[in-house]
């Protein structure tokens, strides 16, 4: 079912239409309980929505205003920026997790990360190791980076210029290597171009799409947001309007179909206080 627009809302429906698709955050939902306003209020209208019932998200709005004053106009937003302020939200509503699908290197990278690790955390971040290596000395430096979303070109290697090695001093020697630390279980991603197909690979995981928010923009200050969902292996469009224009793909949610590096592929549970 569709979400009801407050005025200029498609962005936040576009986006909430994608997070309630996501099996991850369906099965903690049902298995929780949980009296933080912000997670009732989710809740709620997760279960409306999914439940063939018109969602109203006026509660949750309000959170989101709340949350962030930049919202609190009913103009036209960006949805990556409402995803970012909702799952920062959800971040400190569901709670700190319990359990942990982290593997001993995965527990090295968030030891070294050194913040408080939450089910949103398990469920969509990624966590990235850079490895600086001197090709003269062979010395060897590692730092980490976190992030909700994939966007281009985090995969990499480069030479390094104008980069002096801390032990041996030497100068354009250095070469930085990106890898994926951690894989979540959800990955999203926000594209400038095409889409990378209904199946992909993202570090050692194949990812399976199952959630895309699309963009039209008609002006300079204006546009259109709309969801297409996966259920039951068809696509549904989730648009409180129809318009019959050409939309441009932006941000995809994946879910994990194979784990290559780990099989332990369990469901967050409940932190013991919620």
């Amino acid at each position: 079912m569709t979400i009801k627009n407050l005025g200029n809302t498609c962005y936040l429906d576009s986006v909430l239409q994608c997070l309630f698709h996501t099996k991850s955050i369906q099965r903690y939902i049902n298995v929780t309980h949980n009296k933080d306003p912000v997670f009732v209020a989710f809740a709620n209208l997760m279960r409306d929505v999914l439940g063939g019932v018109e969602g109203n998200p006026e509660v949750f709005y309000r959170f989101v205003k709340a949350t962030h004053s930049d919202f609190d106009n009913n103009c036209h937003h960006d949805a990556h920026e409402a995803l970012m302020v909702i799952l920062e939200m959800l971040s400190k509503s569901f709670g700190r997790i319990s359990d942990t699908m982290f593997h001993s290197k995965s527990r090295r990278a968030l030891l070294a990360w050194g913040k408080s690790y939450d089910i949103i955390d398990e469920i969509f971040r990624v966590m990235y190791r850079c490895v600086y290596r001197c090709k003269a000395c062979g010395h060897e430096q590692t730092t980490y980076d976190t992030d909700y979303c994939v966007y281009d070109n985090v995969l990499y290697t480069e030479q390094l210029e104008h980069y002096r090695c801390d032990r041996c001093k030497t100068v354009n020697k250095t070469v930085r290597k990106q890898t994926v630390a951690h894989n979540p279980q959800t990955l999203i991603t926000v594209h400038k171009k095409d889409l990378p197909g209904k199946e992909f690979r993202f570090g050692n995981n194949i990812y399976k799409t199952f959630a895309v928010v699309s963009h039209v923009k008609f002006d300079e200050r204006t546009g259109h947001y709309n969801a297409h969902v996966l259920e039951d292996d068809e696509w549904i469009l989730k648009d409180n309007m129809d318009l019959k224009v050409k939309f441009k793909p932006v941000i995809s949610f994946a879910e994990i179909v194979k784990n290559i590096s780990q099989t332990d592929q369990r469901t967050p549970r409940a932190p013991d206080d919620p």
